[in-house]
């Protein structure tokens, strides 16, 4: 138990904030997704060998977690741009978070392997 709260730090402001709170009421963490984020694509989703990034990544790294959590690949900045090698996966579904190394901002989802 506990919520989620979602908003924008200002009116014109396009960075978006996450706060987490558990069932008491304390406040157990925050993220910031900055306006560029928004820019960033994952693809192909699916995919069976090889998935990109799209948009800026330098200063970012990229990270893919099997359904129990586990890391199952890192990459960050040059890697990024030329593809993620993934043909030794198992099919099935995976998340990927994508961090800004100065800022801490995260952007997060889920990727397919056929």
């Amino acid at each position: 138990g506990g919520c989620i709260v979602v908003g924008y730090l200002a009116p014109f402001n396009h960075t978006m904030f996450i706060m987490k709170y558990n069932k008491s009421g304390m406040h157990t963490s925050i993220r910031f997704l900055q306006k560029d984020f928004t820019e960033i694509i994952i693809y192909p989703n699916p995919s069976s060998d090889k998935i990109f990034i799209s948009g800026e990544t330098q200063g970012r790294d990229f990270a893919l977690f099997d359904m129990q959590g586990k890391t199952v690949s890192f990459s960050s900045n040059q890697e990024l741009t030329n593809g993620i090698d993934i043909s030794s996966l198992t099919n099935g579904m995976y998340f990927y978070k994508i961090t800004d190394k100065n800022t801490g901002a995260i952007k997060s989802g889920k990727w397919l392997k056929e």
